[in-house]
């Protein structure tokens, strides 16, 4: 059974409601995908829900894609359904509202590319039980308030910390870096 799906750096295209049939269609006969690679491609329309259901993905890479996730809370929705992850990647995927709290449950997760969005909010404190974590960018985004001490204190694999254009404030956490 096919593991790993990688069609990112391509021209693929596709019309909204086609691409969505055809990905429900594709997904749903890959519920054991460890890895799906959609980047930087030219679809359109909803990211499909069977990819929520494919509970084994360790890899998920839709940023730039062309694909919407419409009005679904879709950082929720990756916590709650997608709990296996090890990297994910979002980029430049008009993502809406907050980064949830329950983002700490990604406790595999080594990387985090989410930046390029319209996020809102604070960077919750829960992101420091993401021990794992080497990457996190969040640039390019509408956060404000300070950076969690939690992400210094705990976070002590982290190589990149990319959180510049957005609007926090405060001092830098003297554990950063420590």
């Amino acid at each position: 059974k096919l593991k790993s799906l990688r069609l990112g750096n391509n021209f693929l295209r596709g019309h909204s409601s086609r691409v969505y049939d055809l990905s429900q269609q594709i997904l749903k006969n890959l519920v054991n995908l460890e890895e799906l690679d959609l980047s930087s491609n030219f679809l359109q329309g909803l990211v499909p829900d069977k990819l929520f259901e494919m509970t084994n993905l360790k890899f998920l890479n839709l940023g730039n894609s062309g694909m919407e996730f419409g009005s679904r809370d879709v950082l929720s929705q990756v916590t709650f359904e997608l709990s296996s992850l090890k990297m994910l990647d979002l980029s430049n995927s008009l993502i809406l509202g907050s980064i949830p709290s329950e983002i700490g449950l990604l406790t595999e997760l080594t990387s985090i590319v989410l930046d390029s969005n319209d996020l809102t909010g604070t960077l919750p404190s829960e992101m420091g039980a993401l021990v794992k974590l080497k990457e996190l960018n969040i640039r390019n985004n509408f956060l404000t308030g300070k950076i969690p001490t939690q992400i210094g204190t705990f976070l002590t694999q982290l190589n990149s910390i990319v959180l510049d254009s957005n609007y926090l404030t405060g001092e830098l956490p003297s554990e950063m870096g420590a």
